[in-house]
């Protein structure tokens, strides 16, 4: 059911997201996502208050739903994400309301001379084989005054909850790539596979604060009463993640 690769590079990640990407739209589309709309939007829209308006980059962007939500609220936004198929779905659908290429951040950041007011990266931190060199990437894009936003699975807490914390590779210490089934709570009868990176709360602080980016908020979001009945089971801890982080005034002035 689950198992610990060595490594995955970001390429064979994105060929998990082509396969997969047909099946996340129908889920989000279709409301059956709950923690989506109920719990991650929600989030982000709290992190997202004060911060500035003007462009938006969702680094790891998927099939582009939160980019064309947002699209109404800033004025330029670019969606990214090294699966072709998401974007393809994307272009589809949300093509009016944002600008989506297949790319992964490392090399936009090399080939885009643009800054960014905010940059968005919702359940993306835990798929990227290099966290520094995406952290680091994050960095170049930000304006001075720029904002990140971030969402993961909860690293303490996931392992538990999806069921592979007594596996004998297991250990929470350690960056570790898990491969399991892709699954929702509402959708749990799809037969493809999502691979993660396992990293301990520690090593996100670090890499953050060797970038440069320093964390002004954590949310350990819970559902209200209503939605927690919702679910097939109910929560019993945090599944997920949120910060903000702003750039450090000498690498502002420094990058």
């Amino acid at each position: 059911m689950f198992a610990n690769p060595r490594h995955k590079s970001i390429e064979e990640i994105a060929e998990e997201w082509d396969r997969i990407a047909p099946v996340r739209i129908e889920q989000i589309l279709s409301g059956k996502d709950i923690t989506f709309d109920y719990v991650l939007m929600p989030s982000i829209g709290m992190l997202l208050e004060g911060c500035r308006r003007g462009s938006l980059l969702d680094a790891g962007c998927g099939v582009g739903v939160i980019a064309s939500k947002l699209g109404n609220t800033f004025k330029e936004v670019i969606g990214i994400d090294p699966s072709s198929r998401s974007i393809e779905i994307a272009r589809s659908n949300f093509g009016e309301t944002a600008d989506f290429r297949v790319t992964d951040i490392e090399r936009f950041s090399r080939s885009n001379k643009k800054r960014f007011d905010v940059i968005l990266a919702n359940m993306v931190l835990m798929d990227a084989p290099s966290l520094d060199s995406f952290v680091k990437a994050v960095r170049g894009l930000l304006k001075p005054r720029g904002k990140f936003i971030f969402s993961i699975t909860h690293p303490f807490f996931w392992p538990d909850y999806y069921g592979y914390k007594d596996e004998n590779w297991f250990d929470y210490s350690k960056e570790l790539f898990v491969e399991s089934p892709f699954r929702i709570s509402n959708y749990n009868d799809c037969q493809l596979v999502s691979t993660h990176i396992h990293r301990p709360v520690s090593q996100y602080v670090s890499s953050f604060g060797d970038a440069g980016l320093c964390l002004d908020r954590l949310l350990e979001p819970m559902p209200a009463l209503a939605v927690d009945e919702m679910y097939p089971s109910k929560w019993q801890y945090p599944r997920y993640m949120l910060g903000l982080c702003h750039l450090s005034r000498s690498k502002a002035f420094t990058s």
